[in-house]
């Protein structure tokens, strides 16, 4: 899955990847804030919290390696020289958990559907970028973007009596 480089697409895959990053999402929730969609803030919020401790307790008993640590006696030639590669806790992915926690929960609240599965792609190219980048493997995304998904929907079921104040125009 991971062939096909080149400096734009590093460029590309460098800036996507931030998105999944949780520093991202706490300030999407305090954006939500300033424009009075409180209720959609704290679902956001408690669906990437939740997410997010499962991950890093699954992390700190299933200590995997990275590609880095995992190609390191082969001629793997797609490591990014800038990007910081980590050796351990590949299982699963933090930044894939922290994409599909945010996006699933803005695909339930915008109004028009028809958004929802480009926010889906975009969490899906936020997950790719973390294979792409040499820091996960394809099961480490799989299961963080599962777990992301499943805590949004269980937040969002928790919370659709408030359902129109949670809705995005």
């Amino acid at each position: 899955m991971n062939p096909y480089h080149c400096d734009f697409l590093n460029f590309v895959f460098e800036g996507v990847t931030l998105l999944g990053d949780g520093l991202f999402t706490v300030a999407f929730c305090v954006v939500l804030l300033f424009v009075k969609k409180r209720y959609l803030s704290f679902i956001v919020f408690l669906s990437f919290a939740t997410s997010g401790i499962l991950t890093q307790v699954i992390k700190d008993f299933v200590i995997e390696a990275r590609p880095a640590l995992f190609l390191e006696k082969t001629k793997y030639p797609y490591f990014i020289n800038h990007v910081t590669l980590h050796n351990f806790h590949s299982f699963p992915s933090g930044h894939s958990t922290s994409a599909f926690a945010l996006v699933s929960i803005i695909a339930f609240a915008v109004e028009d559907k028809k958004y929802a599965i480009p926010l889906l792609l975009l969490a899906t190219i936020i997950s790719y970028s973390r294979i792409y980048l040499g820091q996960h493997f394809l099961l480490d995304v799989s299961v963080g973007s599962f777990i992301g998904v499943l805590f949004s929907v269980i937040c969002w079921m928790s919370f659709q009596s408030f359902y129109e104040d949670l809705k995005l125009k």
